[in-house]
């Protein structure tokens, strides 16, 4: 399910359900708040490691959704194959 805003394109909401490798999996994303700053801090982003996590390392095309599900579910087959 996809959903977005006519007025900018912009998606609010995006959920999708399956099985990856045979192991049941979800993803689901909400646009809670939309803000367009002058200028942003280079630091503003950065999130701390933690033990035990995912990085999705990629590069980015035209269509957000189709990275977002294509760069997820090739780190999640890495991870299942002991990379």
């Amino acid at each position: 399910m996809v959903l977005i805003d006519a007025s900018d394109y912009r998606i609010t909401e995006f959920a999708v359900r399956g099985s990856f490798l045979k192991q049941p999996y979800s993803m689901s994303y909400k646009l809670i708040s939309h803000v367009i700053a002058a200028s942003v801090q280079a630091d503003a982003f950065v999130v701390p490691p933690q033990a035990g996590e995912i990085v999705i390392d990629g590069d980015g095309t035209n269509v957000p959704t189709h990275d977002v599900v294509v760069l997820a579910l090739r780190e999640l087959t890495k991870l299942k194959q002991g990379r």
